[in-house]
Formats: structure tokens, sequence, C-alpha cells
């Protein structure tokens, strides 16, 4: 899964899972890592804004606004940001934006909906590829030739939508979350086209995403040193994809 449509600025908690303990969150031995972000404000607070501004060195920008508000039932986030860069090398220049939205109803003492969705859009990504050791000493912050000739870069969309509802009752809980996905991506390579090609004629890859799934888990506790957890999960992905010239 590509991290670069995650606004880490609002994520409140980081957990990696590493070992067989990995299996848990469906994603193998190998490890995870599993990110959270908040569905609405802490108990107690029902209005809250904060802004956030930060600049760097070659052009580097990043802005963030968000915004909360709610009571013991419902509650919601709202989070925007931009990033603009420059880029330290020629043809490095990215520009991102962001914009996450969540709410939480608390149903009963026992039963919430939350409901989240984002949208992340990447005008623009220049990518300013790898130089010979000759280009390297002459001028590290210039972009590779062929970079420029075919304009590598690639800009993308994406749009996500969830919903979960979860349910506790004595020592187990329940919780059923649907999702959809959408991302279109158009990504120009430094790649040369097959041959016959001119010098400026690379490889143009085209993306359209669509993603559908639902997950349901199960846990229990046994005893103090005991739980018992199960879940299954149902996903399909269908690409449209495009290599030209």
């Amino acid at each position: 899964t590509p991290l670069t449509t995650v606004d880490l600025g609002v994520v409140e908690r980081v957990e990696v899972g590493r070992g067989p303990l990995a299996a848990l969150h469906g994603n193998g031995s190998q490890g995870v890592i599993a990110l959270t972000t908040p569905a609405r404000l802490p108990a107690g607070i029902h209005l809250q804004a904060a802004t956030a501004q930060t600049l760097g060195k070659d052009g580097s920008s990043q802005a963030q606004v968000v915004i909360g508000a709610g009571n013991h039932n419902v509650g919601g986030t709202l989070a925007a940001s931009l990033v603009d860069d420059e880029g330290v090398r020629d043809h490095s220049r990215a520009e991102q934006w962001r914009l996450r939205g969540s709410a939480e109803w608390r149903v009963s003492d026992n039963t919430s909906l939350v409901f989240r969705g984002s949208w992340a859009v990447d005008p623009t990504l220049q990518a300013p590829g790898a130089l010979t050791l000759p280009e390297f000493e002459t001028d590290p912050r210039v972009a590779s030739p062929t970079s420029l000739a075919r304009n590598a870069g690639k800009s993308l969309s994406q749009r996500q939508l969830s919903a979960a509802l979860r349910h506790s009752f004595g020592t187990s809980s329940l919780s059923v979350t649907g999702w959809t996905l959408a991302r279109e991506l158009e990504n120009p390579l430094a790649a040369p086209a097959p041959a016959p090609a001119a010098a400026d004629e690379g490889t143009w890859v085209g993306l359209d995403r669509r993603v559908w799934g639902a997950r349901g888990e199960f846990g229990t506790t046994l005893d103090s040193r005991t739980m018992l957890a199960a879940g299954i999960d149902a996903q399909v992905m269908v690409d449209d994809r495009i290599n030209r010239r």
C-alpha cells in the first residue's frame, strides 16, 4: 500500500508488529505497520482547532489545518494539508494536497459507528532520475538528461471511503468494516520507448483502479491470560492499465 497518500500530521498512533504476531493484522509473519487516526475529539473536548506552517530550504513549505467538534454522542474531525517543494535538484518539484474527514456516532455505550473519507491529489511529482558519475561530479543538482527529455514524473488522485460498526458485549467485541477506493495515476517514465524511438520518446503508464472490500473481526477474553480472536477479509480490485509511447 503506498503511504504517500497518508497525512502523517494527523496520525496519533503507530504500531509495528513483527514475527508471528503480525499475522493477527493480516500481513503474514514478515511484519506490519498499523496507523491510527482519530475519528473524533477526546472525551470532554467540544471544539478544537490547530494550524501548522513549516518552511524549509530549497523552496520547501508545508501547511496544515485541523478542526474538530463534538459531544459525548457525536463528533468528528477535518484535516487539510498542502506540501509544496521546489526540490533540491532540477526537475524535482512536488505538490501534494490532502483532505481527510471522519465522524463517530456512539449509538449506545456498547455500539458505535465510524465514517471516514480521504482525498489525496498530487498534481506534480517530478522525477529528476539518476546521474552518471561525470554528470554528478559536474553538478549534483541537475536532472538526468533522459528524465528531462521524457518529462519523467507522475500525477495521481486517490479517494477513499469507509464505514465501521463496532459492538461490545460482556468480554467480547465484534466489528464490521466496509470500504471503497478509487485511484488514478499518470506516470511518464524515463525509460526509453521500444526501438525505433526518438530521444525524447519514453514510456507512459496510466492506471485507473477501483477497490471494494469488507472486513469482520471477533474477539473474546477467555480468562486473564487467554484471548481468542478471529476475522475474515474480502476484497476486490479492478485495474485498467495502459502502457504506450
